[in-house]
């Protein structure tokens, strides 16, 4: 064998070990992000079958269902006049809709258990997205990687994006947000990816405007704080355009332009406000603030800052801490709002401040990394026993505050509600608007909102703009008057919706009261036996039908084992969708990072390609939410093979 021969045969047995590790990473870094999302996802659906609940949990959970059930029937635009008012239906707000339909179309379920465990999926996600933003600037190990995801994905912060309330808008648009920063880190460490960071900034944007203006403040303070070293790089020949500073304002012009332009021709609305009282938001803060323990998480994330910068200095001496920058502005924007409210400015809902502050887990994280060394310094065998009882402590902490959560869709009131849209699809013309009677005597006020949008999940889509609601007893409706009481907020909704209502008595209309939603309901259906039409219905005024109407059973939510699976399969699927994209904007990312990274942006491309389906007439009905799937993964996949065809043929520079 010659000599030559010899190197040749040498040099393919390096490449083939190369591929071999190349390929055990591409594999660890699968199953890592593939079992984080399992165990995510599992935290918080554990709680269906241990509090044995068969409704989704949250608050806002019915809102979002009935919004999405509108774009299922008549678009995005049917959102300005879905509901008797139009702020209603948030149009301004494109992401739930399009994810869920998409996801209710792929998994073959309804939009009731994609609701339950869409909170679980953007929990995974978001825990994904968190680690990959921190190890992809100081390139962590797996294990690192996966303290950094479970201590996020299990935090307060994450808790209450899921519960009570449900901030489904927010947790789809930091999803998002967290991969456009891993996107706006990575293009400012190699100078590329600009259109992958302002694209995934702009539909951060359109999910959610308020999430996505607080990672535009973060950035903007990254910019500053850049500033002087941009000024000095310039001096020195390099141009705006390559500096940190240059680089993330780029990213900030195209994205906020992007958004700007999708929202007033592809969108067609402003976007939306904050609603509720000064008082009601005060009344959050104080209730929520215990939740976080800031007393332990802040010092831990000031130490966690700290040990990031010294990282980042270890991993890259010569190269400004882009990372530490960034969460320390994010901190200070956070907290420069919550002052300003403090100080008088509460027009907005403060409380929410506290479910953005995602660098404070993140930073813990690191903190606890920190700590883990310096015990494994001493005793060797204990960094990891150290570590996971950190883990052990954040995930105790994050499910008990995730147990006290229960549903607030209730089984009765959808079976009424059935009922109610059995009547009026086949008694009452369209038009002829409905009055539900509610009330919510004795129970929290927000109570009454819940029973609006509960009702709304059922009724036909095409009545929900014509069914009202008055809050009061139905003696004082018959009477014309307003219900009030000696409770001045109750009396403040009271007379908010009598100015709704009262109008609509002038002309043909149609009374209601139902059992699970009045309190009057025996007494009136005592009073009036013949207008019962139903175990739980009274028609105070309007057309009777020939015939008793049957309660129909709710749909009940699939088991626990089931909710799991198609919570880890919808992680993977977007994941399938973005992973082509993601080569194709980022495509040094390591795999590790890359998959963590690809959930996210195929959530990004799904509310893409379905807007996109959406203005040109193909509603997400049936099979259709899949055939966008398929497409815009197909798409992304050839868009990636060419990408690394194209790159592959680039000639190698020779040092």
């Amino acid at each position: 064998m010659t000599e030559g021969a010899s190197r040749s045969e040498r040099s393919s047995r390096s490449a083939a070990r190369a591929d071999l590790a190349s390929s055990g990473e591409w594999r660890g870094a699968l199953l890592c992000c593939a079992g984080l999302s399992l165990a995510i996802a599992g935290f918080y659906l554990a709680l269906y079958p241990l509090r044995h609940f068969d409704q989704p949990l949250g608050y806002d959970t019915a809102q979002y269902l009935w919004r999405a059930r509108c774009v299922s029937q008549g678009g995005m635009e049917a959102l300005g006049r879905c509901a008797p008012q139009a702020f209603q239906a948030l149009p301004s707000r494109a992401g739930f809709p399009l994810v869920a339909l998409t996801l209710s179309s792929m998994s073959s379920t309804s939009l009731f258990t994609v609701a339950a465990m869409l909170p679980a999926v953007t929990a995974a996600t978001i825990g994904l997205g968190a680690a990959a933003l921190v190890t992809s600037d100081i390139e962590a190990r797996l294990g690192e990687f996966a303290l950094i995801a479970a201590v996020v994905g299990f935090s307060p912060m994450v808790v209450q994006m899921a519960g009570p309330e449900y901030y489904a808008d927010a947790m789809l648009a930091m999803t998002v947000g967290l991969a456009a920063l891993v996107a706006v880190v990575y293009l400012t460490r190699r100078g590329h990816g600009l259109a992958a960071a302002a694209a995934l900034l702009a539909v951060t944007a359109l999910i959610h405007w308020p999430t996505a203006a607080i990672l535009v403040a973060a950035l903007l303070g990254v910019v500053l704080v850049t500033l002087p070293d941009a000024r000095s790089s310039r001096r020195g020949g390099v141009s705006l355009a390559e500096t940190v500073s240059g680089r993330i304002l780029a990213v900030l012009a195209v994205a906020i332009t992007g958004w700007a332009v999708a929202l007033a021709v592809l969108v067609r609305a402003v976007p939306d406000r904050f609603y509720g009282s000064p008082q009601e938001f005060a009344a959050k803060v104080r209730a929520q603030l215990p939740r976080y323990g800031f007393p332990i998480s802040v010092p831990a994330a000031a130490l966690g800052w700290v040990c990031l910068g010294a990282r980042e200095k270890a991993t890259r001496p010569a190269e400004r801490r882009v990372l530490s920058v960034l969460f320390g502005a994010w901190l200070a924007v956070l907290l420069a709002l919550l002052v300003a409210w403090i100080l008088g400015l509460r027009s907005f809902p403060a409380h929410r401040l506290f479910i953005l502050a995602l660098p404070i887990p993140m930073l813990g994280a690191v903190a606890l990394l920190w700590a883990g060394e310096r015990v494994g310094r001493r005793f060797p065998r204990s960094s990891v026993v150290a570590v996971a009882c950190g883990v052990l402590v954040v995930t105790a902490a994050g499910f008990f505050l995730w147990a006290h959560n229960r549903p607030t869709i209730r089984g009765d009131r959808r079976a009424e509600a059935a009922v109610i849209a059995e009547y009026l699809t086949s008694q009452v013309p369209a038009g002829v608007p409905a009055i539900e009677v509610g009330d919510v005597a004795g129970a929290p006020l927000n109570d009454f909102d819940v029973m609006q949008d509960t009702m709304r999940t059922t009724l036909p889509v095409d009545r929900i703009a014509d069914t009202w609601f008055y809050l009061g007893t139905p003696q004082r409706l018959l009477a014309g008057e307003p219900t009030l009481t000696s409770d001045p907020a109750y009396n403040e909704v009271s007379m908010a919706q009598w100015a709704l209502v009262q109008p609509l008595l002038a002309r043909p209309h149609v009374i209601l009261v139902s059992r699970s939603y009045s309190p009057a309901f025996e007494e009136i259906a005592r009073a009036m036996p013949d207008r019962v039409i139903a175990g739980d219905l009274v028609v105070l005024e309007g057309p009777l039908p020939p015939d008793r109407l049957t309660p129909a059973s709710p749909e009940p939510l699939p088991g626990a084992g089931r909710l799991v699976a198609l919570a880890l399969a919808s992680v993977l699927a977007l994941g399938t969708i973005g992973v082509g994209w993601t080569v194709v904007g980022l495509p040094d990312l390591r795999p590790l990072e890359r998959f963590a990274v690809a959930p996210a942006v195929g959530m990004a491309a799904v509310v893409v390609a379905a807007f996109a389906a959406d203005r040109a007439g193909l509603r997400l009905q049936g099979s259709n939410g899949t055939l966008v799937a398929v497409a815009v993964a197909l798409a992304g996949w050839a868009a990636a093979y060419l990408s690394t065809v194209r790159r592959r043929r680039l000639p190698t520079r020779i040092p």
